[in-house]
């Protein structure tokens, strides 16, 4: 293994040993006995033993059991505060799940990195050396208990990724509209309100996330974000959606699960989602009117239960989704739905299918997973036009002999289940003169 300047450094030592780190730097000179030299001793440690450097110091015990049994392919670095300055060609640096509840200011040593990740710490503050960092392009800040940033951080004008989200602030600093390269910025799970018009100055902003801002509308600055491709509004108050999201040219995917939103404007249906079927997820909102020109919708067990009508009467609906709904049975009725070719239903809690399912004759793909079904019925021979049924993490024991008259079927996917060796076998068996791709595990 190679260590280059460039290499990612992943931290292994906890924070608990931070202190004993701080006092020197005889971790790394007991390593390797000359910092230059260090990714050179790297590439001998390969043992399970300590080197003999490590056992003549008397180190902690924790800090000797991080050199022992790791993965010969992994990088292995050490955060030796003493050390920043004579490292300051180290380029990414992820210092996440640390429990830092501070950064030193020799942090301002590292001006060559470009990637760093702060996420899920305790950090209450950034130092104001922390704009030195001028090279910075990624940043993220996830989780901590950052009330504001230091008007240093201005000066990082290269950022192109900025995730401050999950942390305590009431207000954004004016001079973020000034980091022009922004192309992915998480403001999710604050208490800002208002929004600063500056945002709209991010005029190359792909993808805003604003999730969990308790949002009654969203903010008007977002017209200017030509180049918007992704926005994330979800878990707020918002009750209707502006006109002029119609307008942001670039718009693909719109995210706004448990709102307030009794209905949505037509033009919605014309976003095209990351996914692979375009489906307009309007789960947790109250809705009252799904667009007629939808053809897939993902729904929650109240909205199925309101919205039967419109389902029954909608014929361009060929995707549905019921996805971690919560439900113990399906109602009779969504057999009614023949013009149906994808049924999704995972992480529900059924056991039983209602035989009007049969009926989905045009069925291309059923998903079932994560369900509690322990055998299906011998009808689901007759939804001959699957080519995909997921049947994983159930508690399947066999299926029956009507599977054999699913001659479309490609992908049969059943890991998890409590299929013997010799049902296993039979499955295959049946399908031997097709080319179906089947999981087991």
């Amino acid at each position: 293994m190679s260590y280059t300047s460039s290499s990612t450094l992943h931290t292994l030592i906890s924070h608990k040993d931070l202190s004993y780190v701080i006092q020197g730097t005889i971790l790394v000179e007991s390593l390797s006995g000359d910092g230059s030299t260090f990714y050179e001793f790297l590439e001998g440690i390969t043992e399970k033993t300590l080197p003999e450097t490590l056992n003549d110091r008397n180190l902690p015990k924790s800090i000797k059991e991080l050199f022992s049994g790791f993965p010969q392919q992994s990088y292995l670095a050490v955060w030796t505060i003493g050390m920043l300055a004579k490292w300051n060609d180290i380029t990414n640096l992820r210092l996440s799940d640390f429990d830092l509840t501070r950064l030193p200011d020799s942090i301002e040593h590292l001006t060559n990195l470009t990637y760093l990740d702060l996420r899920r710490n305790q950090i209450s503050r950034l130092p104001e050396s922390f704009g030195k960092m001028t090279k910075l392009e990624n940043l993220c800040l996830h989780d901590n208990r950052l009330s504001e940033l230091p008007e240093t951080c201005r000066e990082l004008v290269h950022l192109t990724d900025l995730d401050v989200s999950r942390n305590q602030f009431s207000q954004l600093p004016d001079w973020i509209g000034d980091l022009s390269l922004l192309t992915d910025l998480d403001l999710s799970e604050h208490h800002v309100q208002p929004f600063p018009d500056c945002l709209g100055k991010l005029t190359n902003l792909k993808k805003l996330r604003l999730n969990r801002n308790h949002l009654s509308n969203i903010p008007s600055c977002i017209e200017n974000l030509k180049n918007l491709e992704t926005l994330c509004v979800q878990g707020n108050q918002v009750q209707f959606l502006p006109d002029w999201l119609s307008d942001l040219p670039k718009l693909r995917a719109l995210y706004v699960t448990d709102n307030h939103l009794s209905s949505v404007p037509d033009w919605v249906v014309n976003l095209r989602t990351d996914g692979e079927y375009d489906e307009l997820n309007l789960t947790g909102n109250p809705i009252e009117c799904i667009p007629k020109e939808a053809t897939g919708v993902l729904l929650d067990a109240k909205q199925l239960h309101h919205l039967q009508k419109q389902l029954e009467n909608n014929p361009n609906i060929f995707s549905l989704s019921l996805d971690y709904a919560h439900l113990h049975t399906l109602p009779v009725w969504i057999g009614n739905l023949t013009q149906l070719t994808e049924l999704n239903l995972h992480g529900n809690d059924l056991s039983m299918l209602p035989d009007s399912i049969q009926n989905l004759v045009n069925l291309d793909r059923l998903c079932l997973w994560d369900n509690r079904l322990t055998h299906l019925p011998e009808w689901i021979g007759n939804l001959t036009s699957l080519t995909s049924l997921d049947l994983s993490v159930n508690q399947l024991t066999c299926l029956p002999d009507s599977i054999k008259n699913l001659k479309s079927l490609d992908y049969l996917c059943l890991y998890w289940n409590e299929l013997s060796s010799l049902e296993e076998q039979r499955i295959e068996d049946i399908f031997k003169d097709q080319r179906v791709n089947i999981v087991f595990e």
